[in-house]
This record gives structure tokens, sequence and C-alpha cells, in this order.
């Protein structure tokens, strides 16, 4: 980009997140008038939404800390104690010294589930503070896959580190939209700032965020994406920031922390660490570690359920969903393997079974399926647990949709359904029976 001198230069923020340089014309005789003097603080005053950061710059001292600001902010209800807002201290822009990134939320006293947030950058001047940032008002847009829908986001710092390597620190931080129920999106960018770039303050994308809500970590010129399981680090992704994009160097992943596992006969492991609530959840894939080396599966599914069945395949199973590990990758057996079936309801993997016959059974927690080669049929069971008999019968755990779930048995051959109370006896061998009985949990 060309490099225009200007006599006047002067900071200021425009749409889209970005600061720019704003000129006055050349040539033009310029007007002069007293200097404005700028309001005083009013600390004990709430300032209006839209001047909140203003607020802020003209009640801070020259040598104020972060803690300062925060108290700032949480004396007017744009910050709390916990999760809503903060301060972070960083020398993010050129001229040495700290910075101070606010994020805040106007609203915060009159809504009960999502406020909406600020990101505001504060730069110390002679005798105080100046606003050199300000995110902007959300619009509803589509850009490069990723959706922003005016509402209610927040800022929420991640991590601080000089990814550029340009003695700077740069920002890492996520921006979180929901609207108080099932509506989530979220975005993980980096604020980054340069001494001789054109444009002294740009927003970069890293990734897409996720409900498992991971913790970032600058390292030198990568930054690492963590997400923790049942308190252990269980997926690590390193990315390396190569110009203005962000490129995957490396994936571990910690075995002890996976949710669901398996063993195949070649001795791999198979994990896998999808979070699930409901019918929501995080897909991370399925990852196959043997003898060291680390092999990643995009599996287009929450998963749900591991098994090595008796045929020797692995089983990956998943919301409405099922594949079979074979040498050239994951099948899908709704696609073609399996006569189709249709359920009234929405179906997620619990337990699978494999008869002698071939048949393959699925306790979809609010359906259960018969997969067959020529047939397959969708009973209206809530089954969470499913056993295949030697005689080709399959036994079934129940479920009465309830966390105590007291229901019972049902017991399914030649297309007969018949319900046991957990209390009855079972007319099945005794260690058939131990086996049922232990599908309760």
């Amino acid at each position: 980009m060309k490099t225009i001198p200007i006599p006047l230069v002067a900071l200021a923020l425009v749409a889209g997140g970005m600061l720019v340089l704003a000129t006055s014309c050349a040539g033009r005789t310029p007007v002069t008038s007293p200097p404005a003097t700028p309001p005083a603080c009013e600390a004990d005053a709430i300032p209006a939404s839209a001047e909140t950061a203003q607020a802020v710059a003209r009640c801070l001292g020259p040598q104020a800390t972060a803690e300062e600001a925060l108290q700032l902010l949480r004396r007017w209800q744009r910050a709390a104690e916990s999760y809503w807002g903060g301060v972070t201290a960083a020398d993010i822009l050129p001229g040495g010294g700290d910075e101070l990134v606010l994020t805040y939320h106007a609203d915060l006293p009159n809504v009960i589930w999502h406020p909406q947030g600020q990101l505001a950058i504060l730069q110390a001047q002679a005798g105080g503070w100046r606003v050199v940032f300000e995110s902007p008002v959300p619009t509803d847009e589509t850009t490069d896959g990723r959706t922003t829908l005016a509402g209610n986001w927040s800022y929420h710092v991640a991590a601080v580190g000089d990814l550029t390597g340009d003695g700077m620190a740069d920002l890492l931080f996520e921006q979180r939209w929901s609207n108080g129920t099932h509506g989530y999106l979220s975005y993980t960018k980096l604020l980054t700032a340069s001494a001789t770039d054109s444009v002294p303050v740009r927003i970069l994308y890293f990734e897409d965020g996720s409900i498992t809500q991971p913790h970032y970590v600058i390292t030198g010129q990568t930054v690492h994406s963590i997400v923790a399981l049942n308190g252990q680090d269980a997926l690590t992704r390193t990315c390396r920031l190569e110009g203005t994009t962000f490129t995957p160097v490396a994936e571990t992943i910690n075995p002890a922390a996976a949710l669901l596992s398996a063993t195949t006969a070649d001795g791999a492991g198979w994990y896998a660490f999808d979070q699930v609530n409901g019918m929501r959840g995080q897909p991370h894939g399925l990852y196959r570690l043997q003898a060291g080396v680390l092999t990643h599966y995009d599996v287009p599914t929450l998963i749900t359920w591991l098994e090595v069945l008796p045929d020797g395949y692995l089983y990956v199973g998943g919301t409405e969903a099922l594949f079979r590990v074979e040498a050239a990758g994951l099948v899908d057996l709704l696609a073609g393997v399996y006569a189709p079936v249709t359920t009234e309801s929405p179906w997620q993997t619990r337990d699978l079974a494999l008869t002698p016959a071939g048949d393959l059974w699925v306790a979809g927690q609010l359906a259960l399926l018969q997969l067959g080669r020529q047939r397959s049929v969708a009973y209206p069971l809530l089954a969470t647990r499913v056993l295949a008999a030697p005689d080709d019968s399959v036994w079934v755990l129940g479920w009465n949709g309830t966390a105590e779930n007291d229901c019972c048995y049902y017991h399914l051959q030649a297309g007969q359904v018949t319900e046991y109370p957990y209390a009855a006896s079972l007319p099945v061998p005794a260690d058939l029976e131990q086996q049922l009985r232990a599908l309760r949990p």
C-alpha cells in the first residue's frame, strides 16, 4: 500500500473494528477555535452506555492501574465480580507502556441472560488516557462463512503474548453470542497492532469457538487451543501465525481424558472427546493412536458410542448416525449398507448389539432400531442399552424418561415385544441374567 505524507494526522475509529488515519484536507486554511474542555470525571454518576469507555478515560489518573479501571466499571454496573467484564493491561500499541483493554457490558443491570458486550482500548497520554479503539456495533451479516448477528455479543480476553514477534503484545479474545436458550455462536480472534502497517490495529480470525470453551496459551509465535475434560487437558491444537492467517502445526491428545475409548485387535487405541448435552455438543472427530502415531478422522456427528462388536470391527455411533471403521476409512452404515429406516423421534446412539444373524440393534434413547440388510425396523421404545442373546433375540434396558428410570426390560424376539419390570424374574440362564442386571447404572 502506498503511503502519502499528510500534514495533520488524528487517530479515529470507524466501523469494522479498525483504527484508521483521519486527515485534514491539505491546502485549506485551518479554522481556529478555543480548545474544548473535556467533561470532568463524575465517578459517582453512571455514564450513558455509549460513553462508558470515554468516562473511564476521564476518571483515570496518568498512573492508573487495571484494577482502578475495573473498579470504575463495577461501580457503574458495567462489569460483574466474576464472568462479565474485566480489564487487562498490556503493551499492545506502539509508543511504549501498557494500554488498558476494557471488556464491559453496558446493559448488565437490565438483562438476565446475556448482556451486550463491548471491547475498548485506552492508551496513556500526557496527563491521562484516551480511547483509541472500540469494537463496532454488531450487525446482521455473513462474512467468510461466519455469521455476525446483531444482538448481544460479549468479549472475553483469552490470552496475551507476542505472537507477531514485533516486541508488542497481541491479544487473543473470544467473542460470544447467545440467545439465552439454544442459540450459540463463538469466534476466537486476535487483536494485533503494528508500528509500520498503514492500518495500526487489525483483528484476525483464529477459530470458531466451542461450547467446550477451550483455554489458550501463547508460546512464541504459536497459540495452543486446549480443551479440558474432567479437570484434565484433553485436546491440544497448535497453530502458527503466518501473515494474517493461522496454520495448524500440531495436534495432541490425552487418552486418559477421553470420554469414550476402544481398542481394536491390532492394538490401536481409539478415542472420542465429544461432550454431549442433550442433542447438542461440540464434535471433535475420532482419534486413532498406535505406536505413537496419531491419526484424526473427521466424523460428521457427535460421537456418543464406540464399541468393537463380535465381527471385529469398531463401530462409531452418533446423533442419527452410524459408522464402521474399515481399512479404507469410515463407512456410513445408514447410506446403503443397511436398509433405510425412519423414526418418529430423533435418536442418539447409546448402545449397540450385533446378533448372530447379522442384525445391528441400536439403543437410541428415544427409539430402538433393528438394522438389517434387507429390512430395518424402528420400535417406538425408549431404550438406553441393548444386549444380544445367543438365540438371536435381544434384551433392552427401557427408560421412562426420568433420572431414576424406574422402568423395565424389553425382550424382542421374532417381532414380538415382552416387557418385564426390573424386580421380575427373567426367563434366562443365570449368566445372561447377570449381564442384564449389570446394564442398569
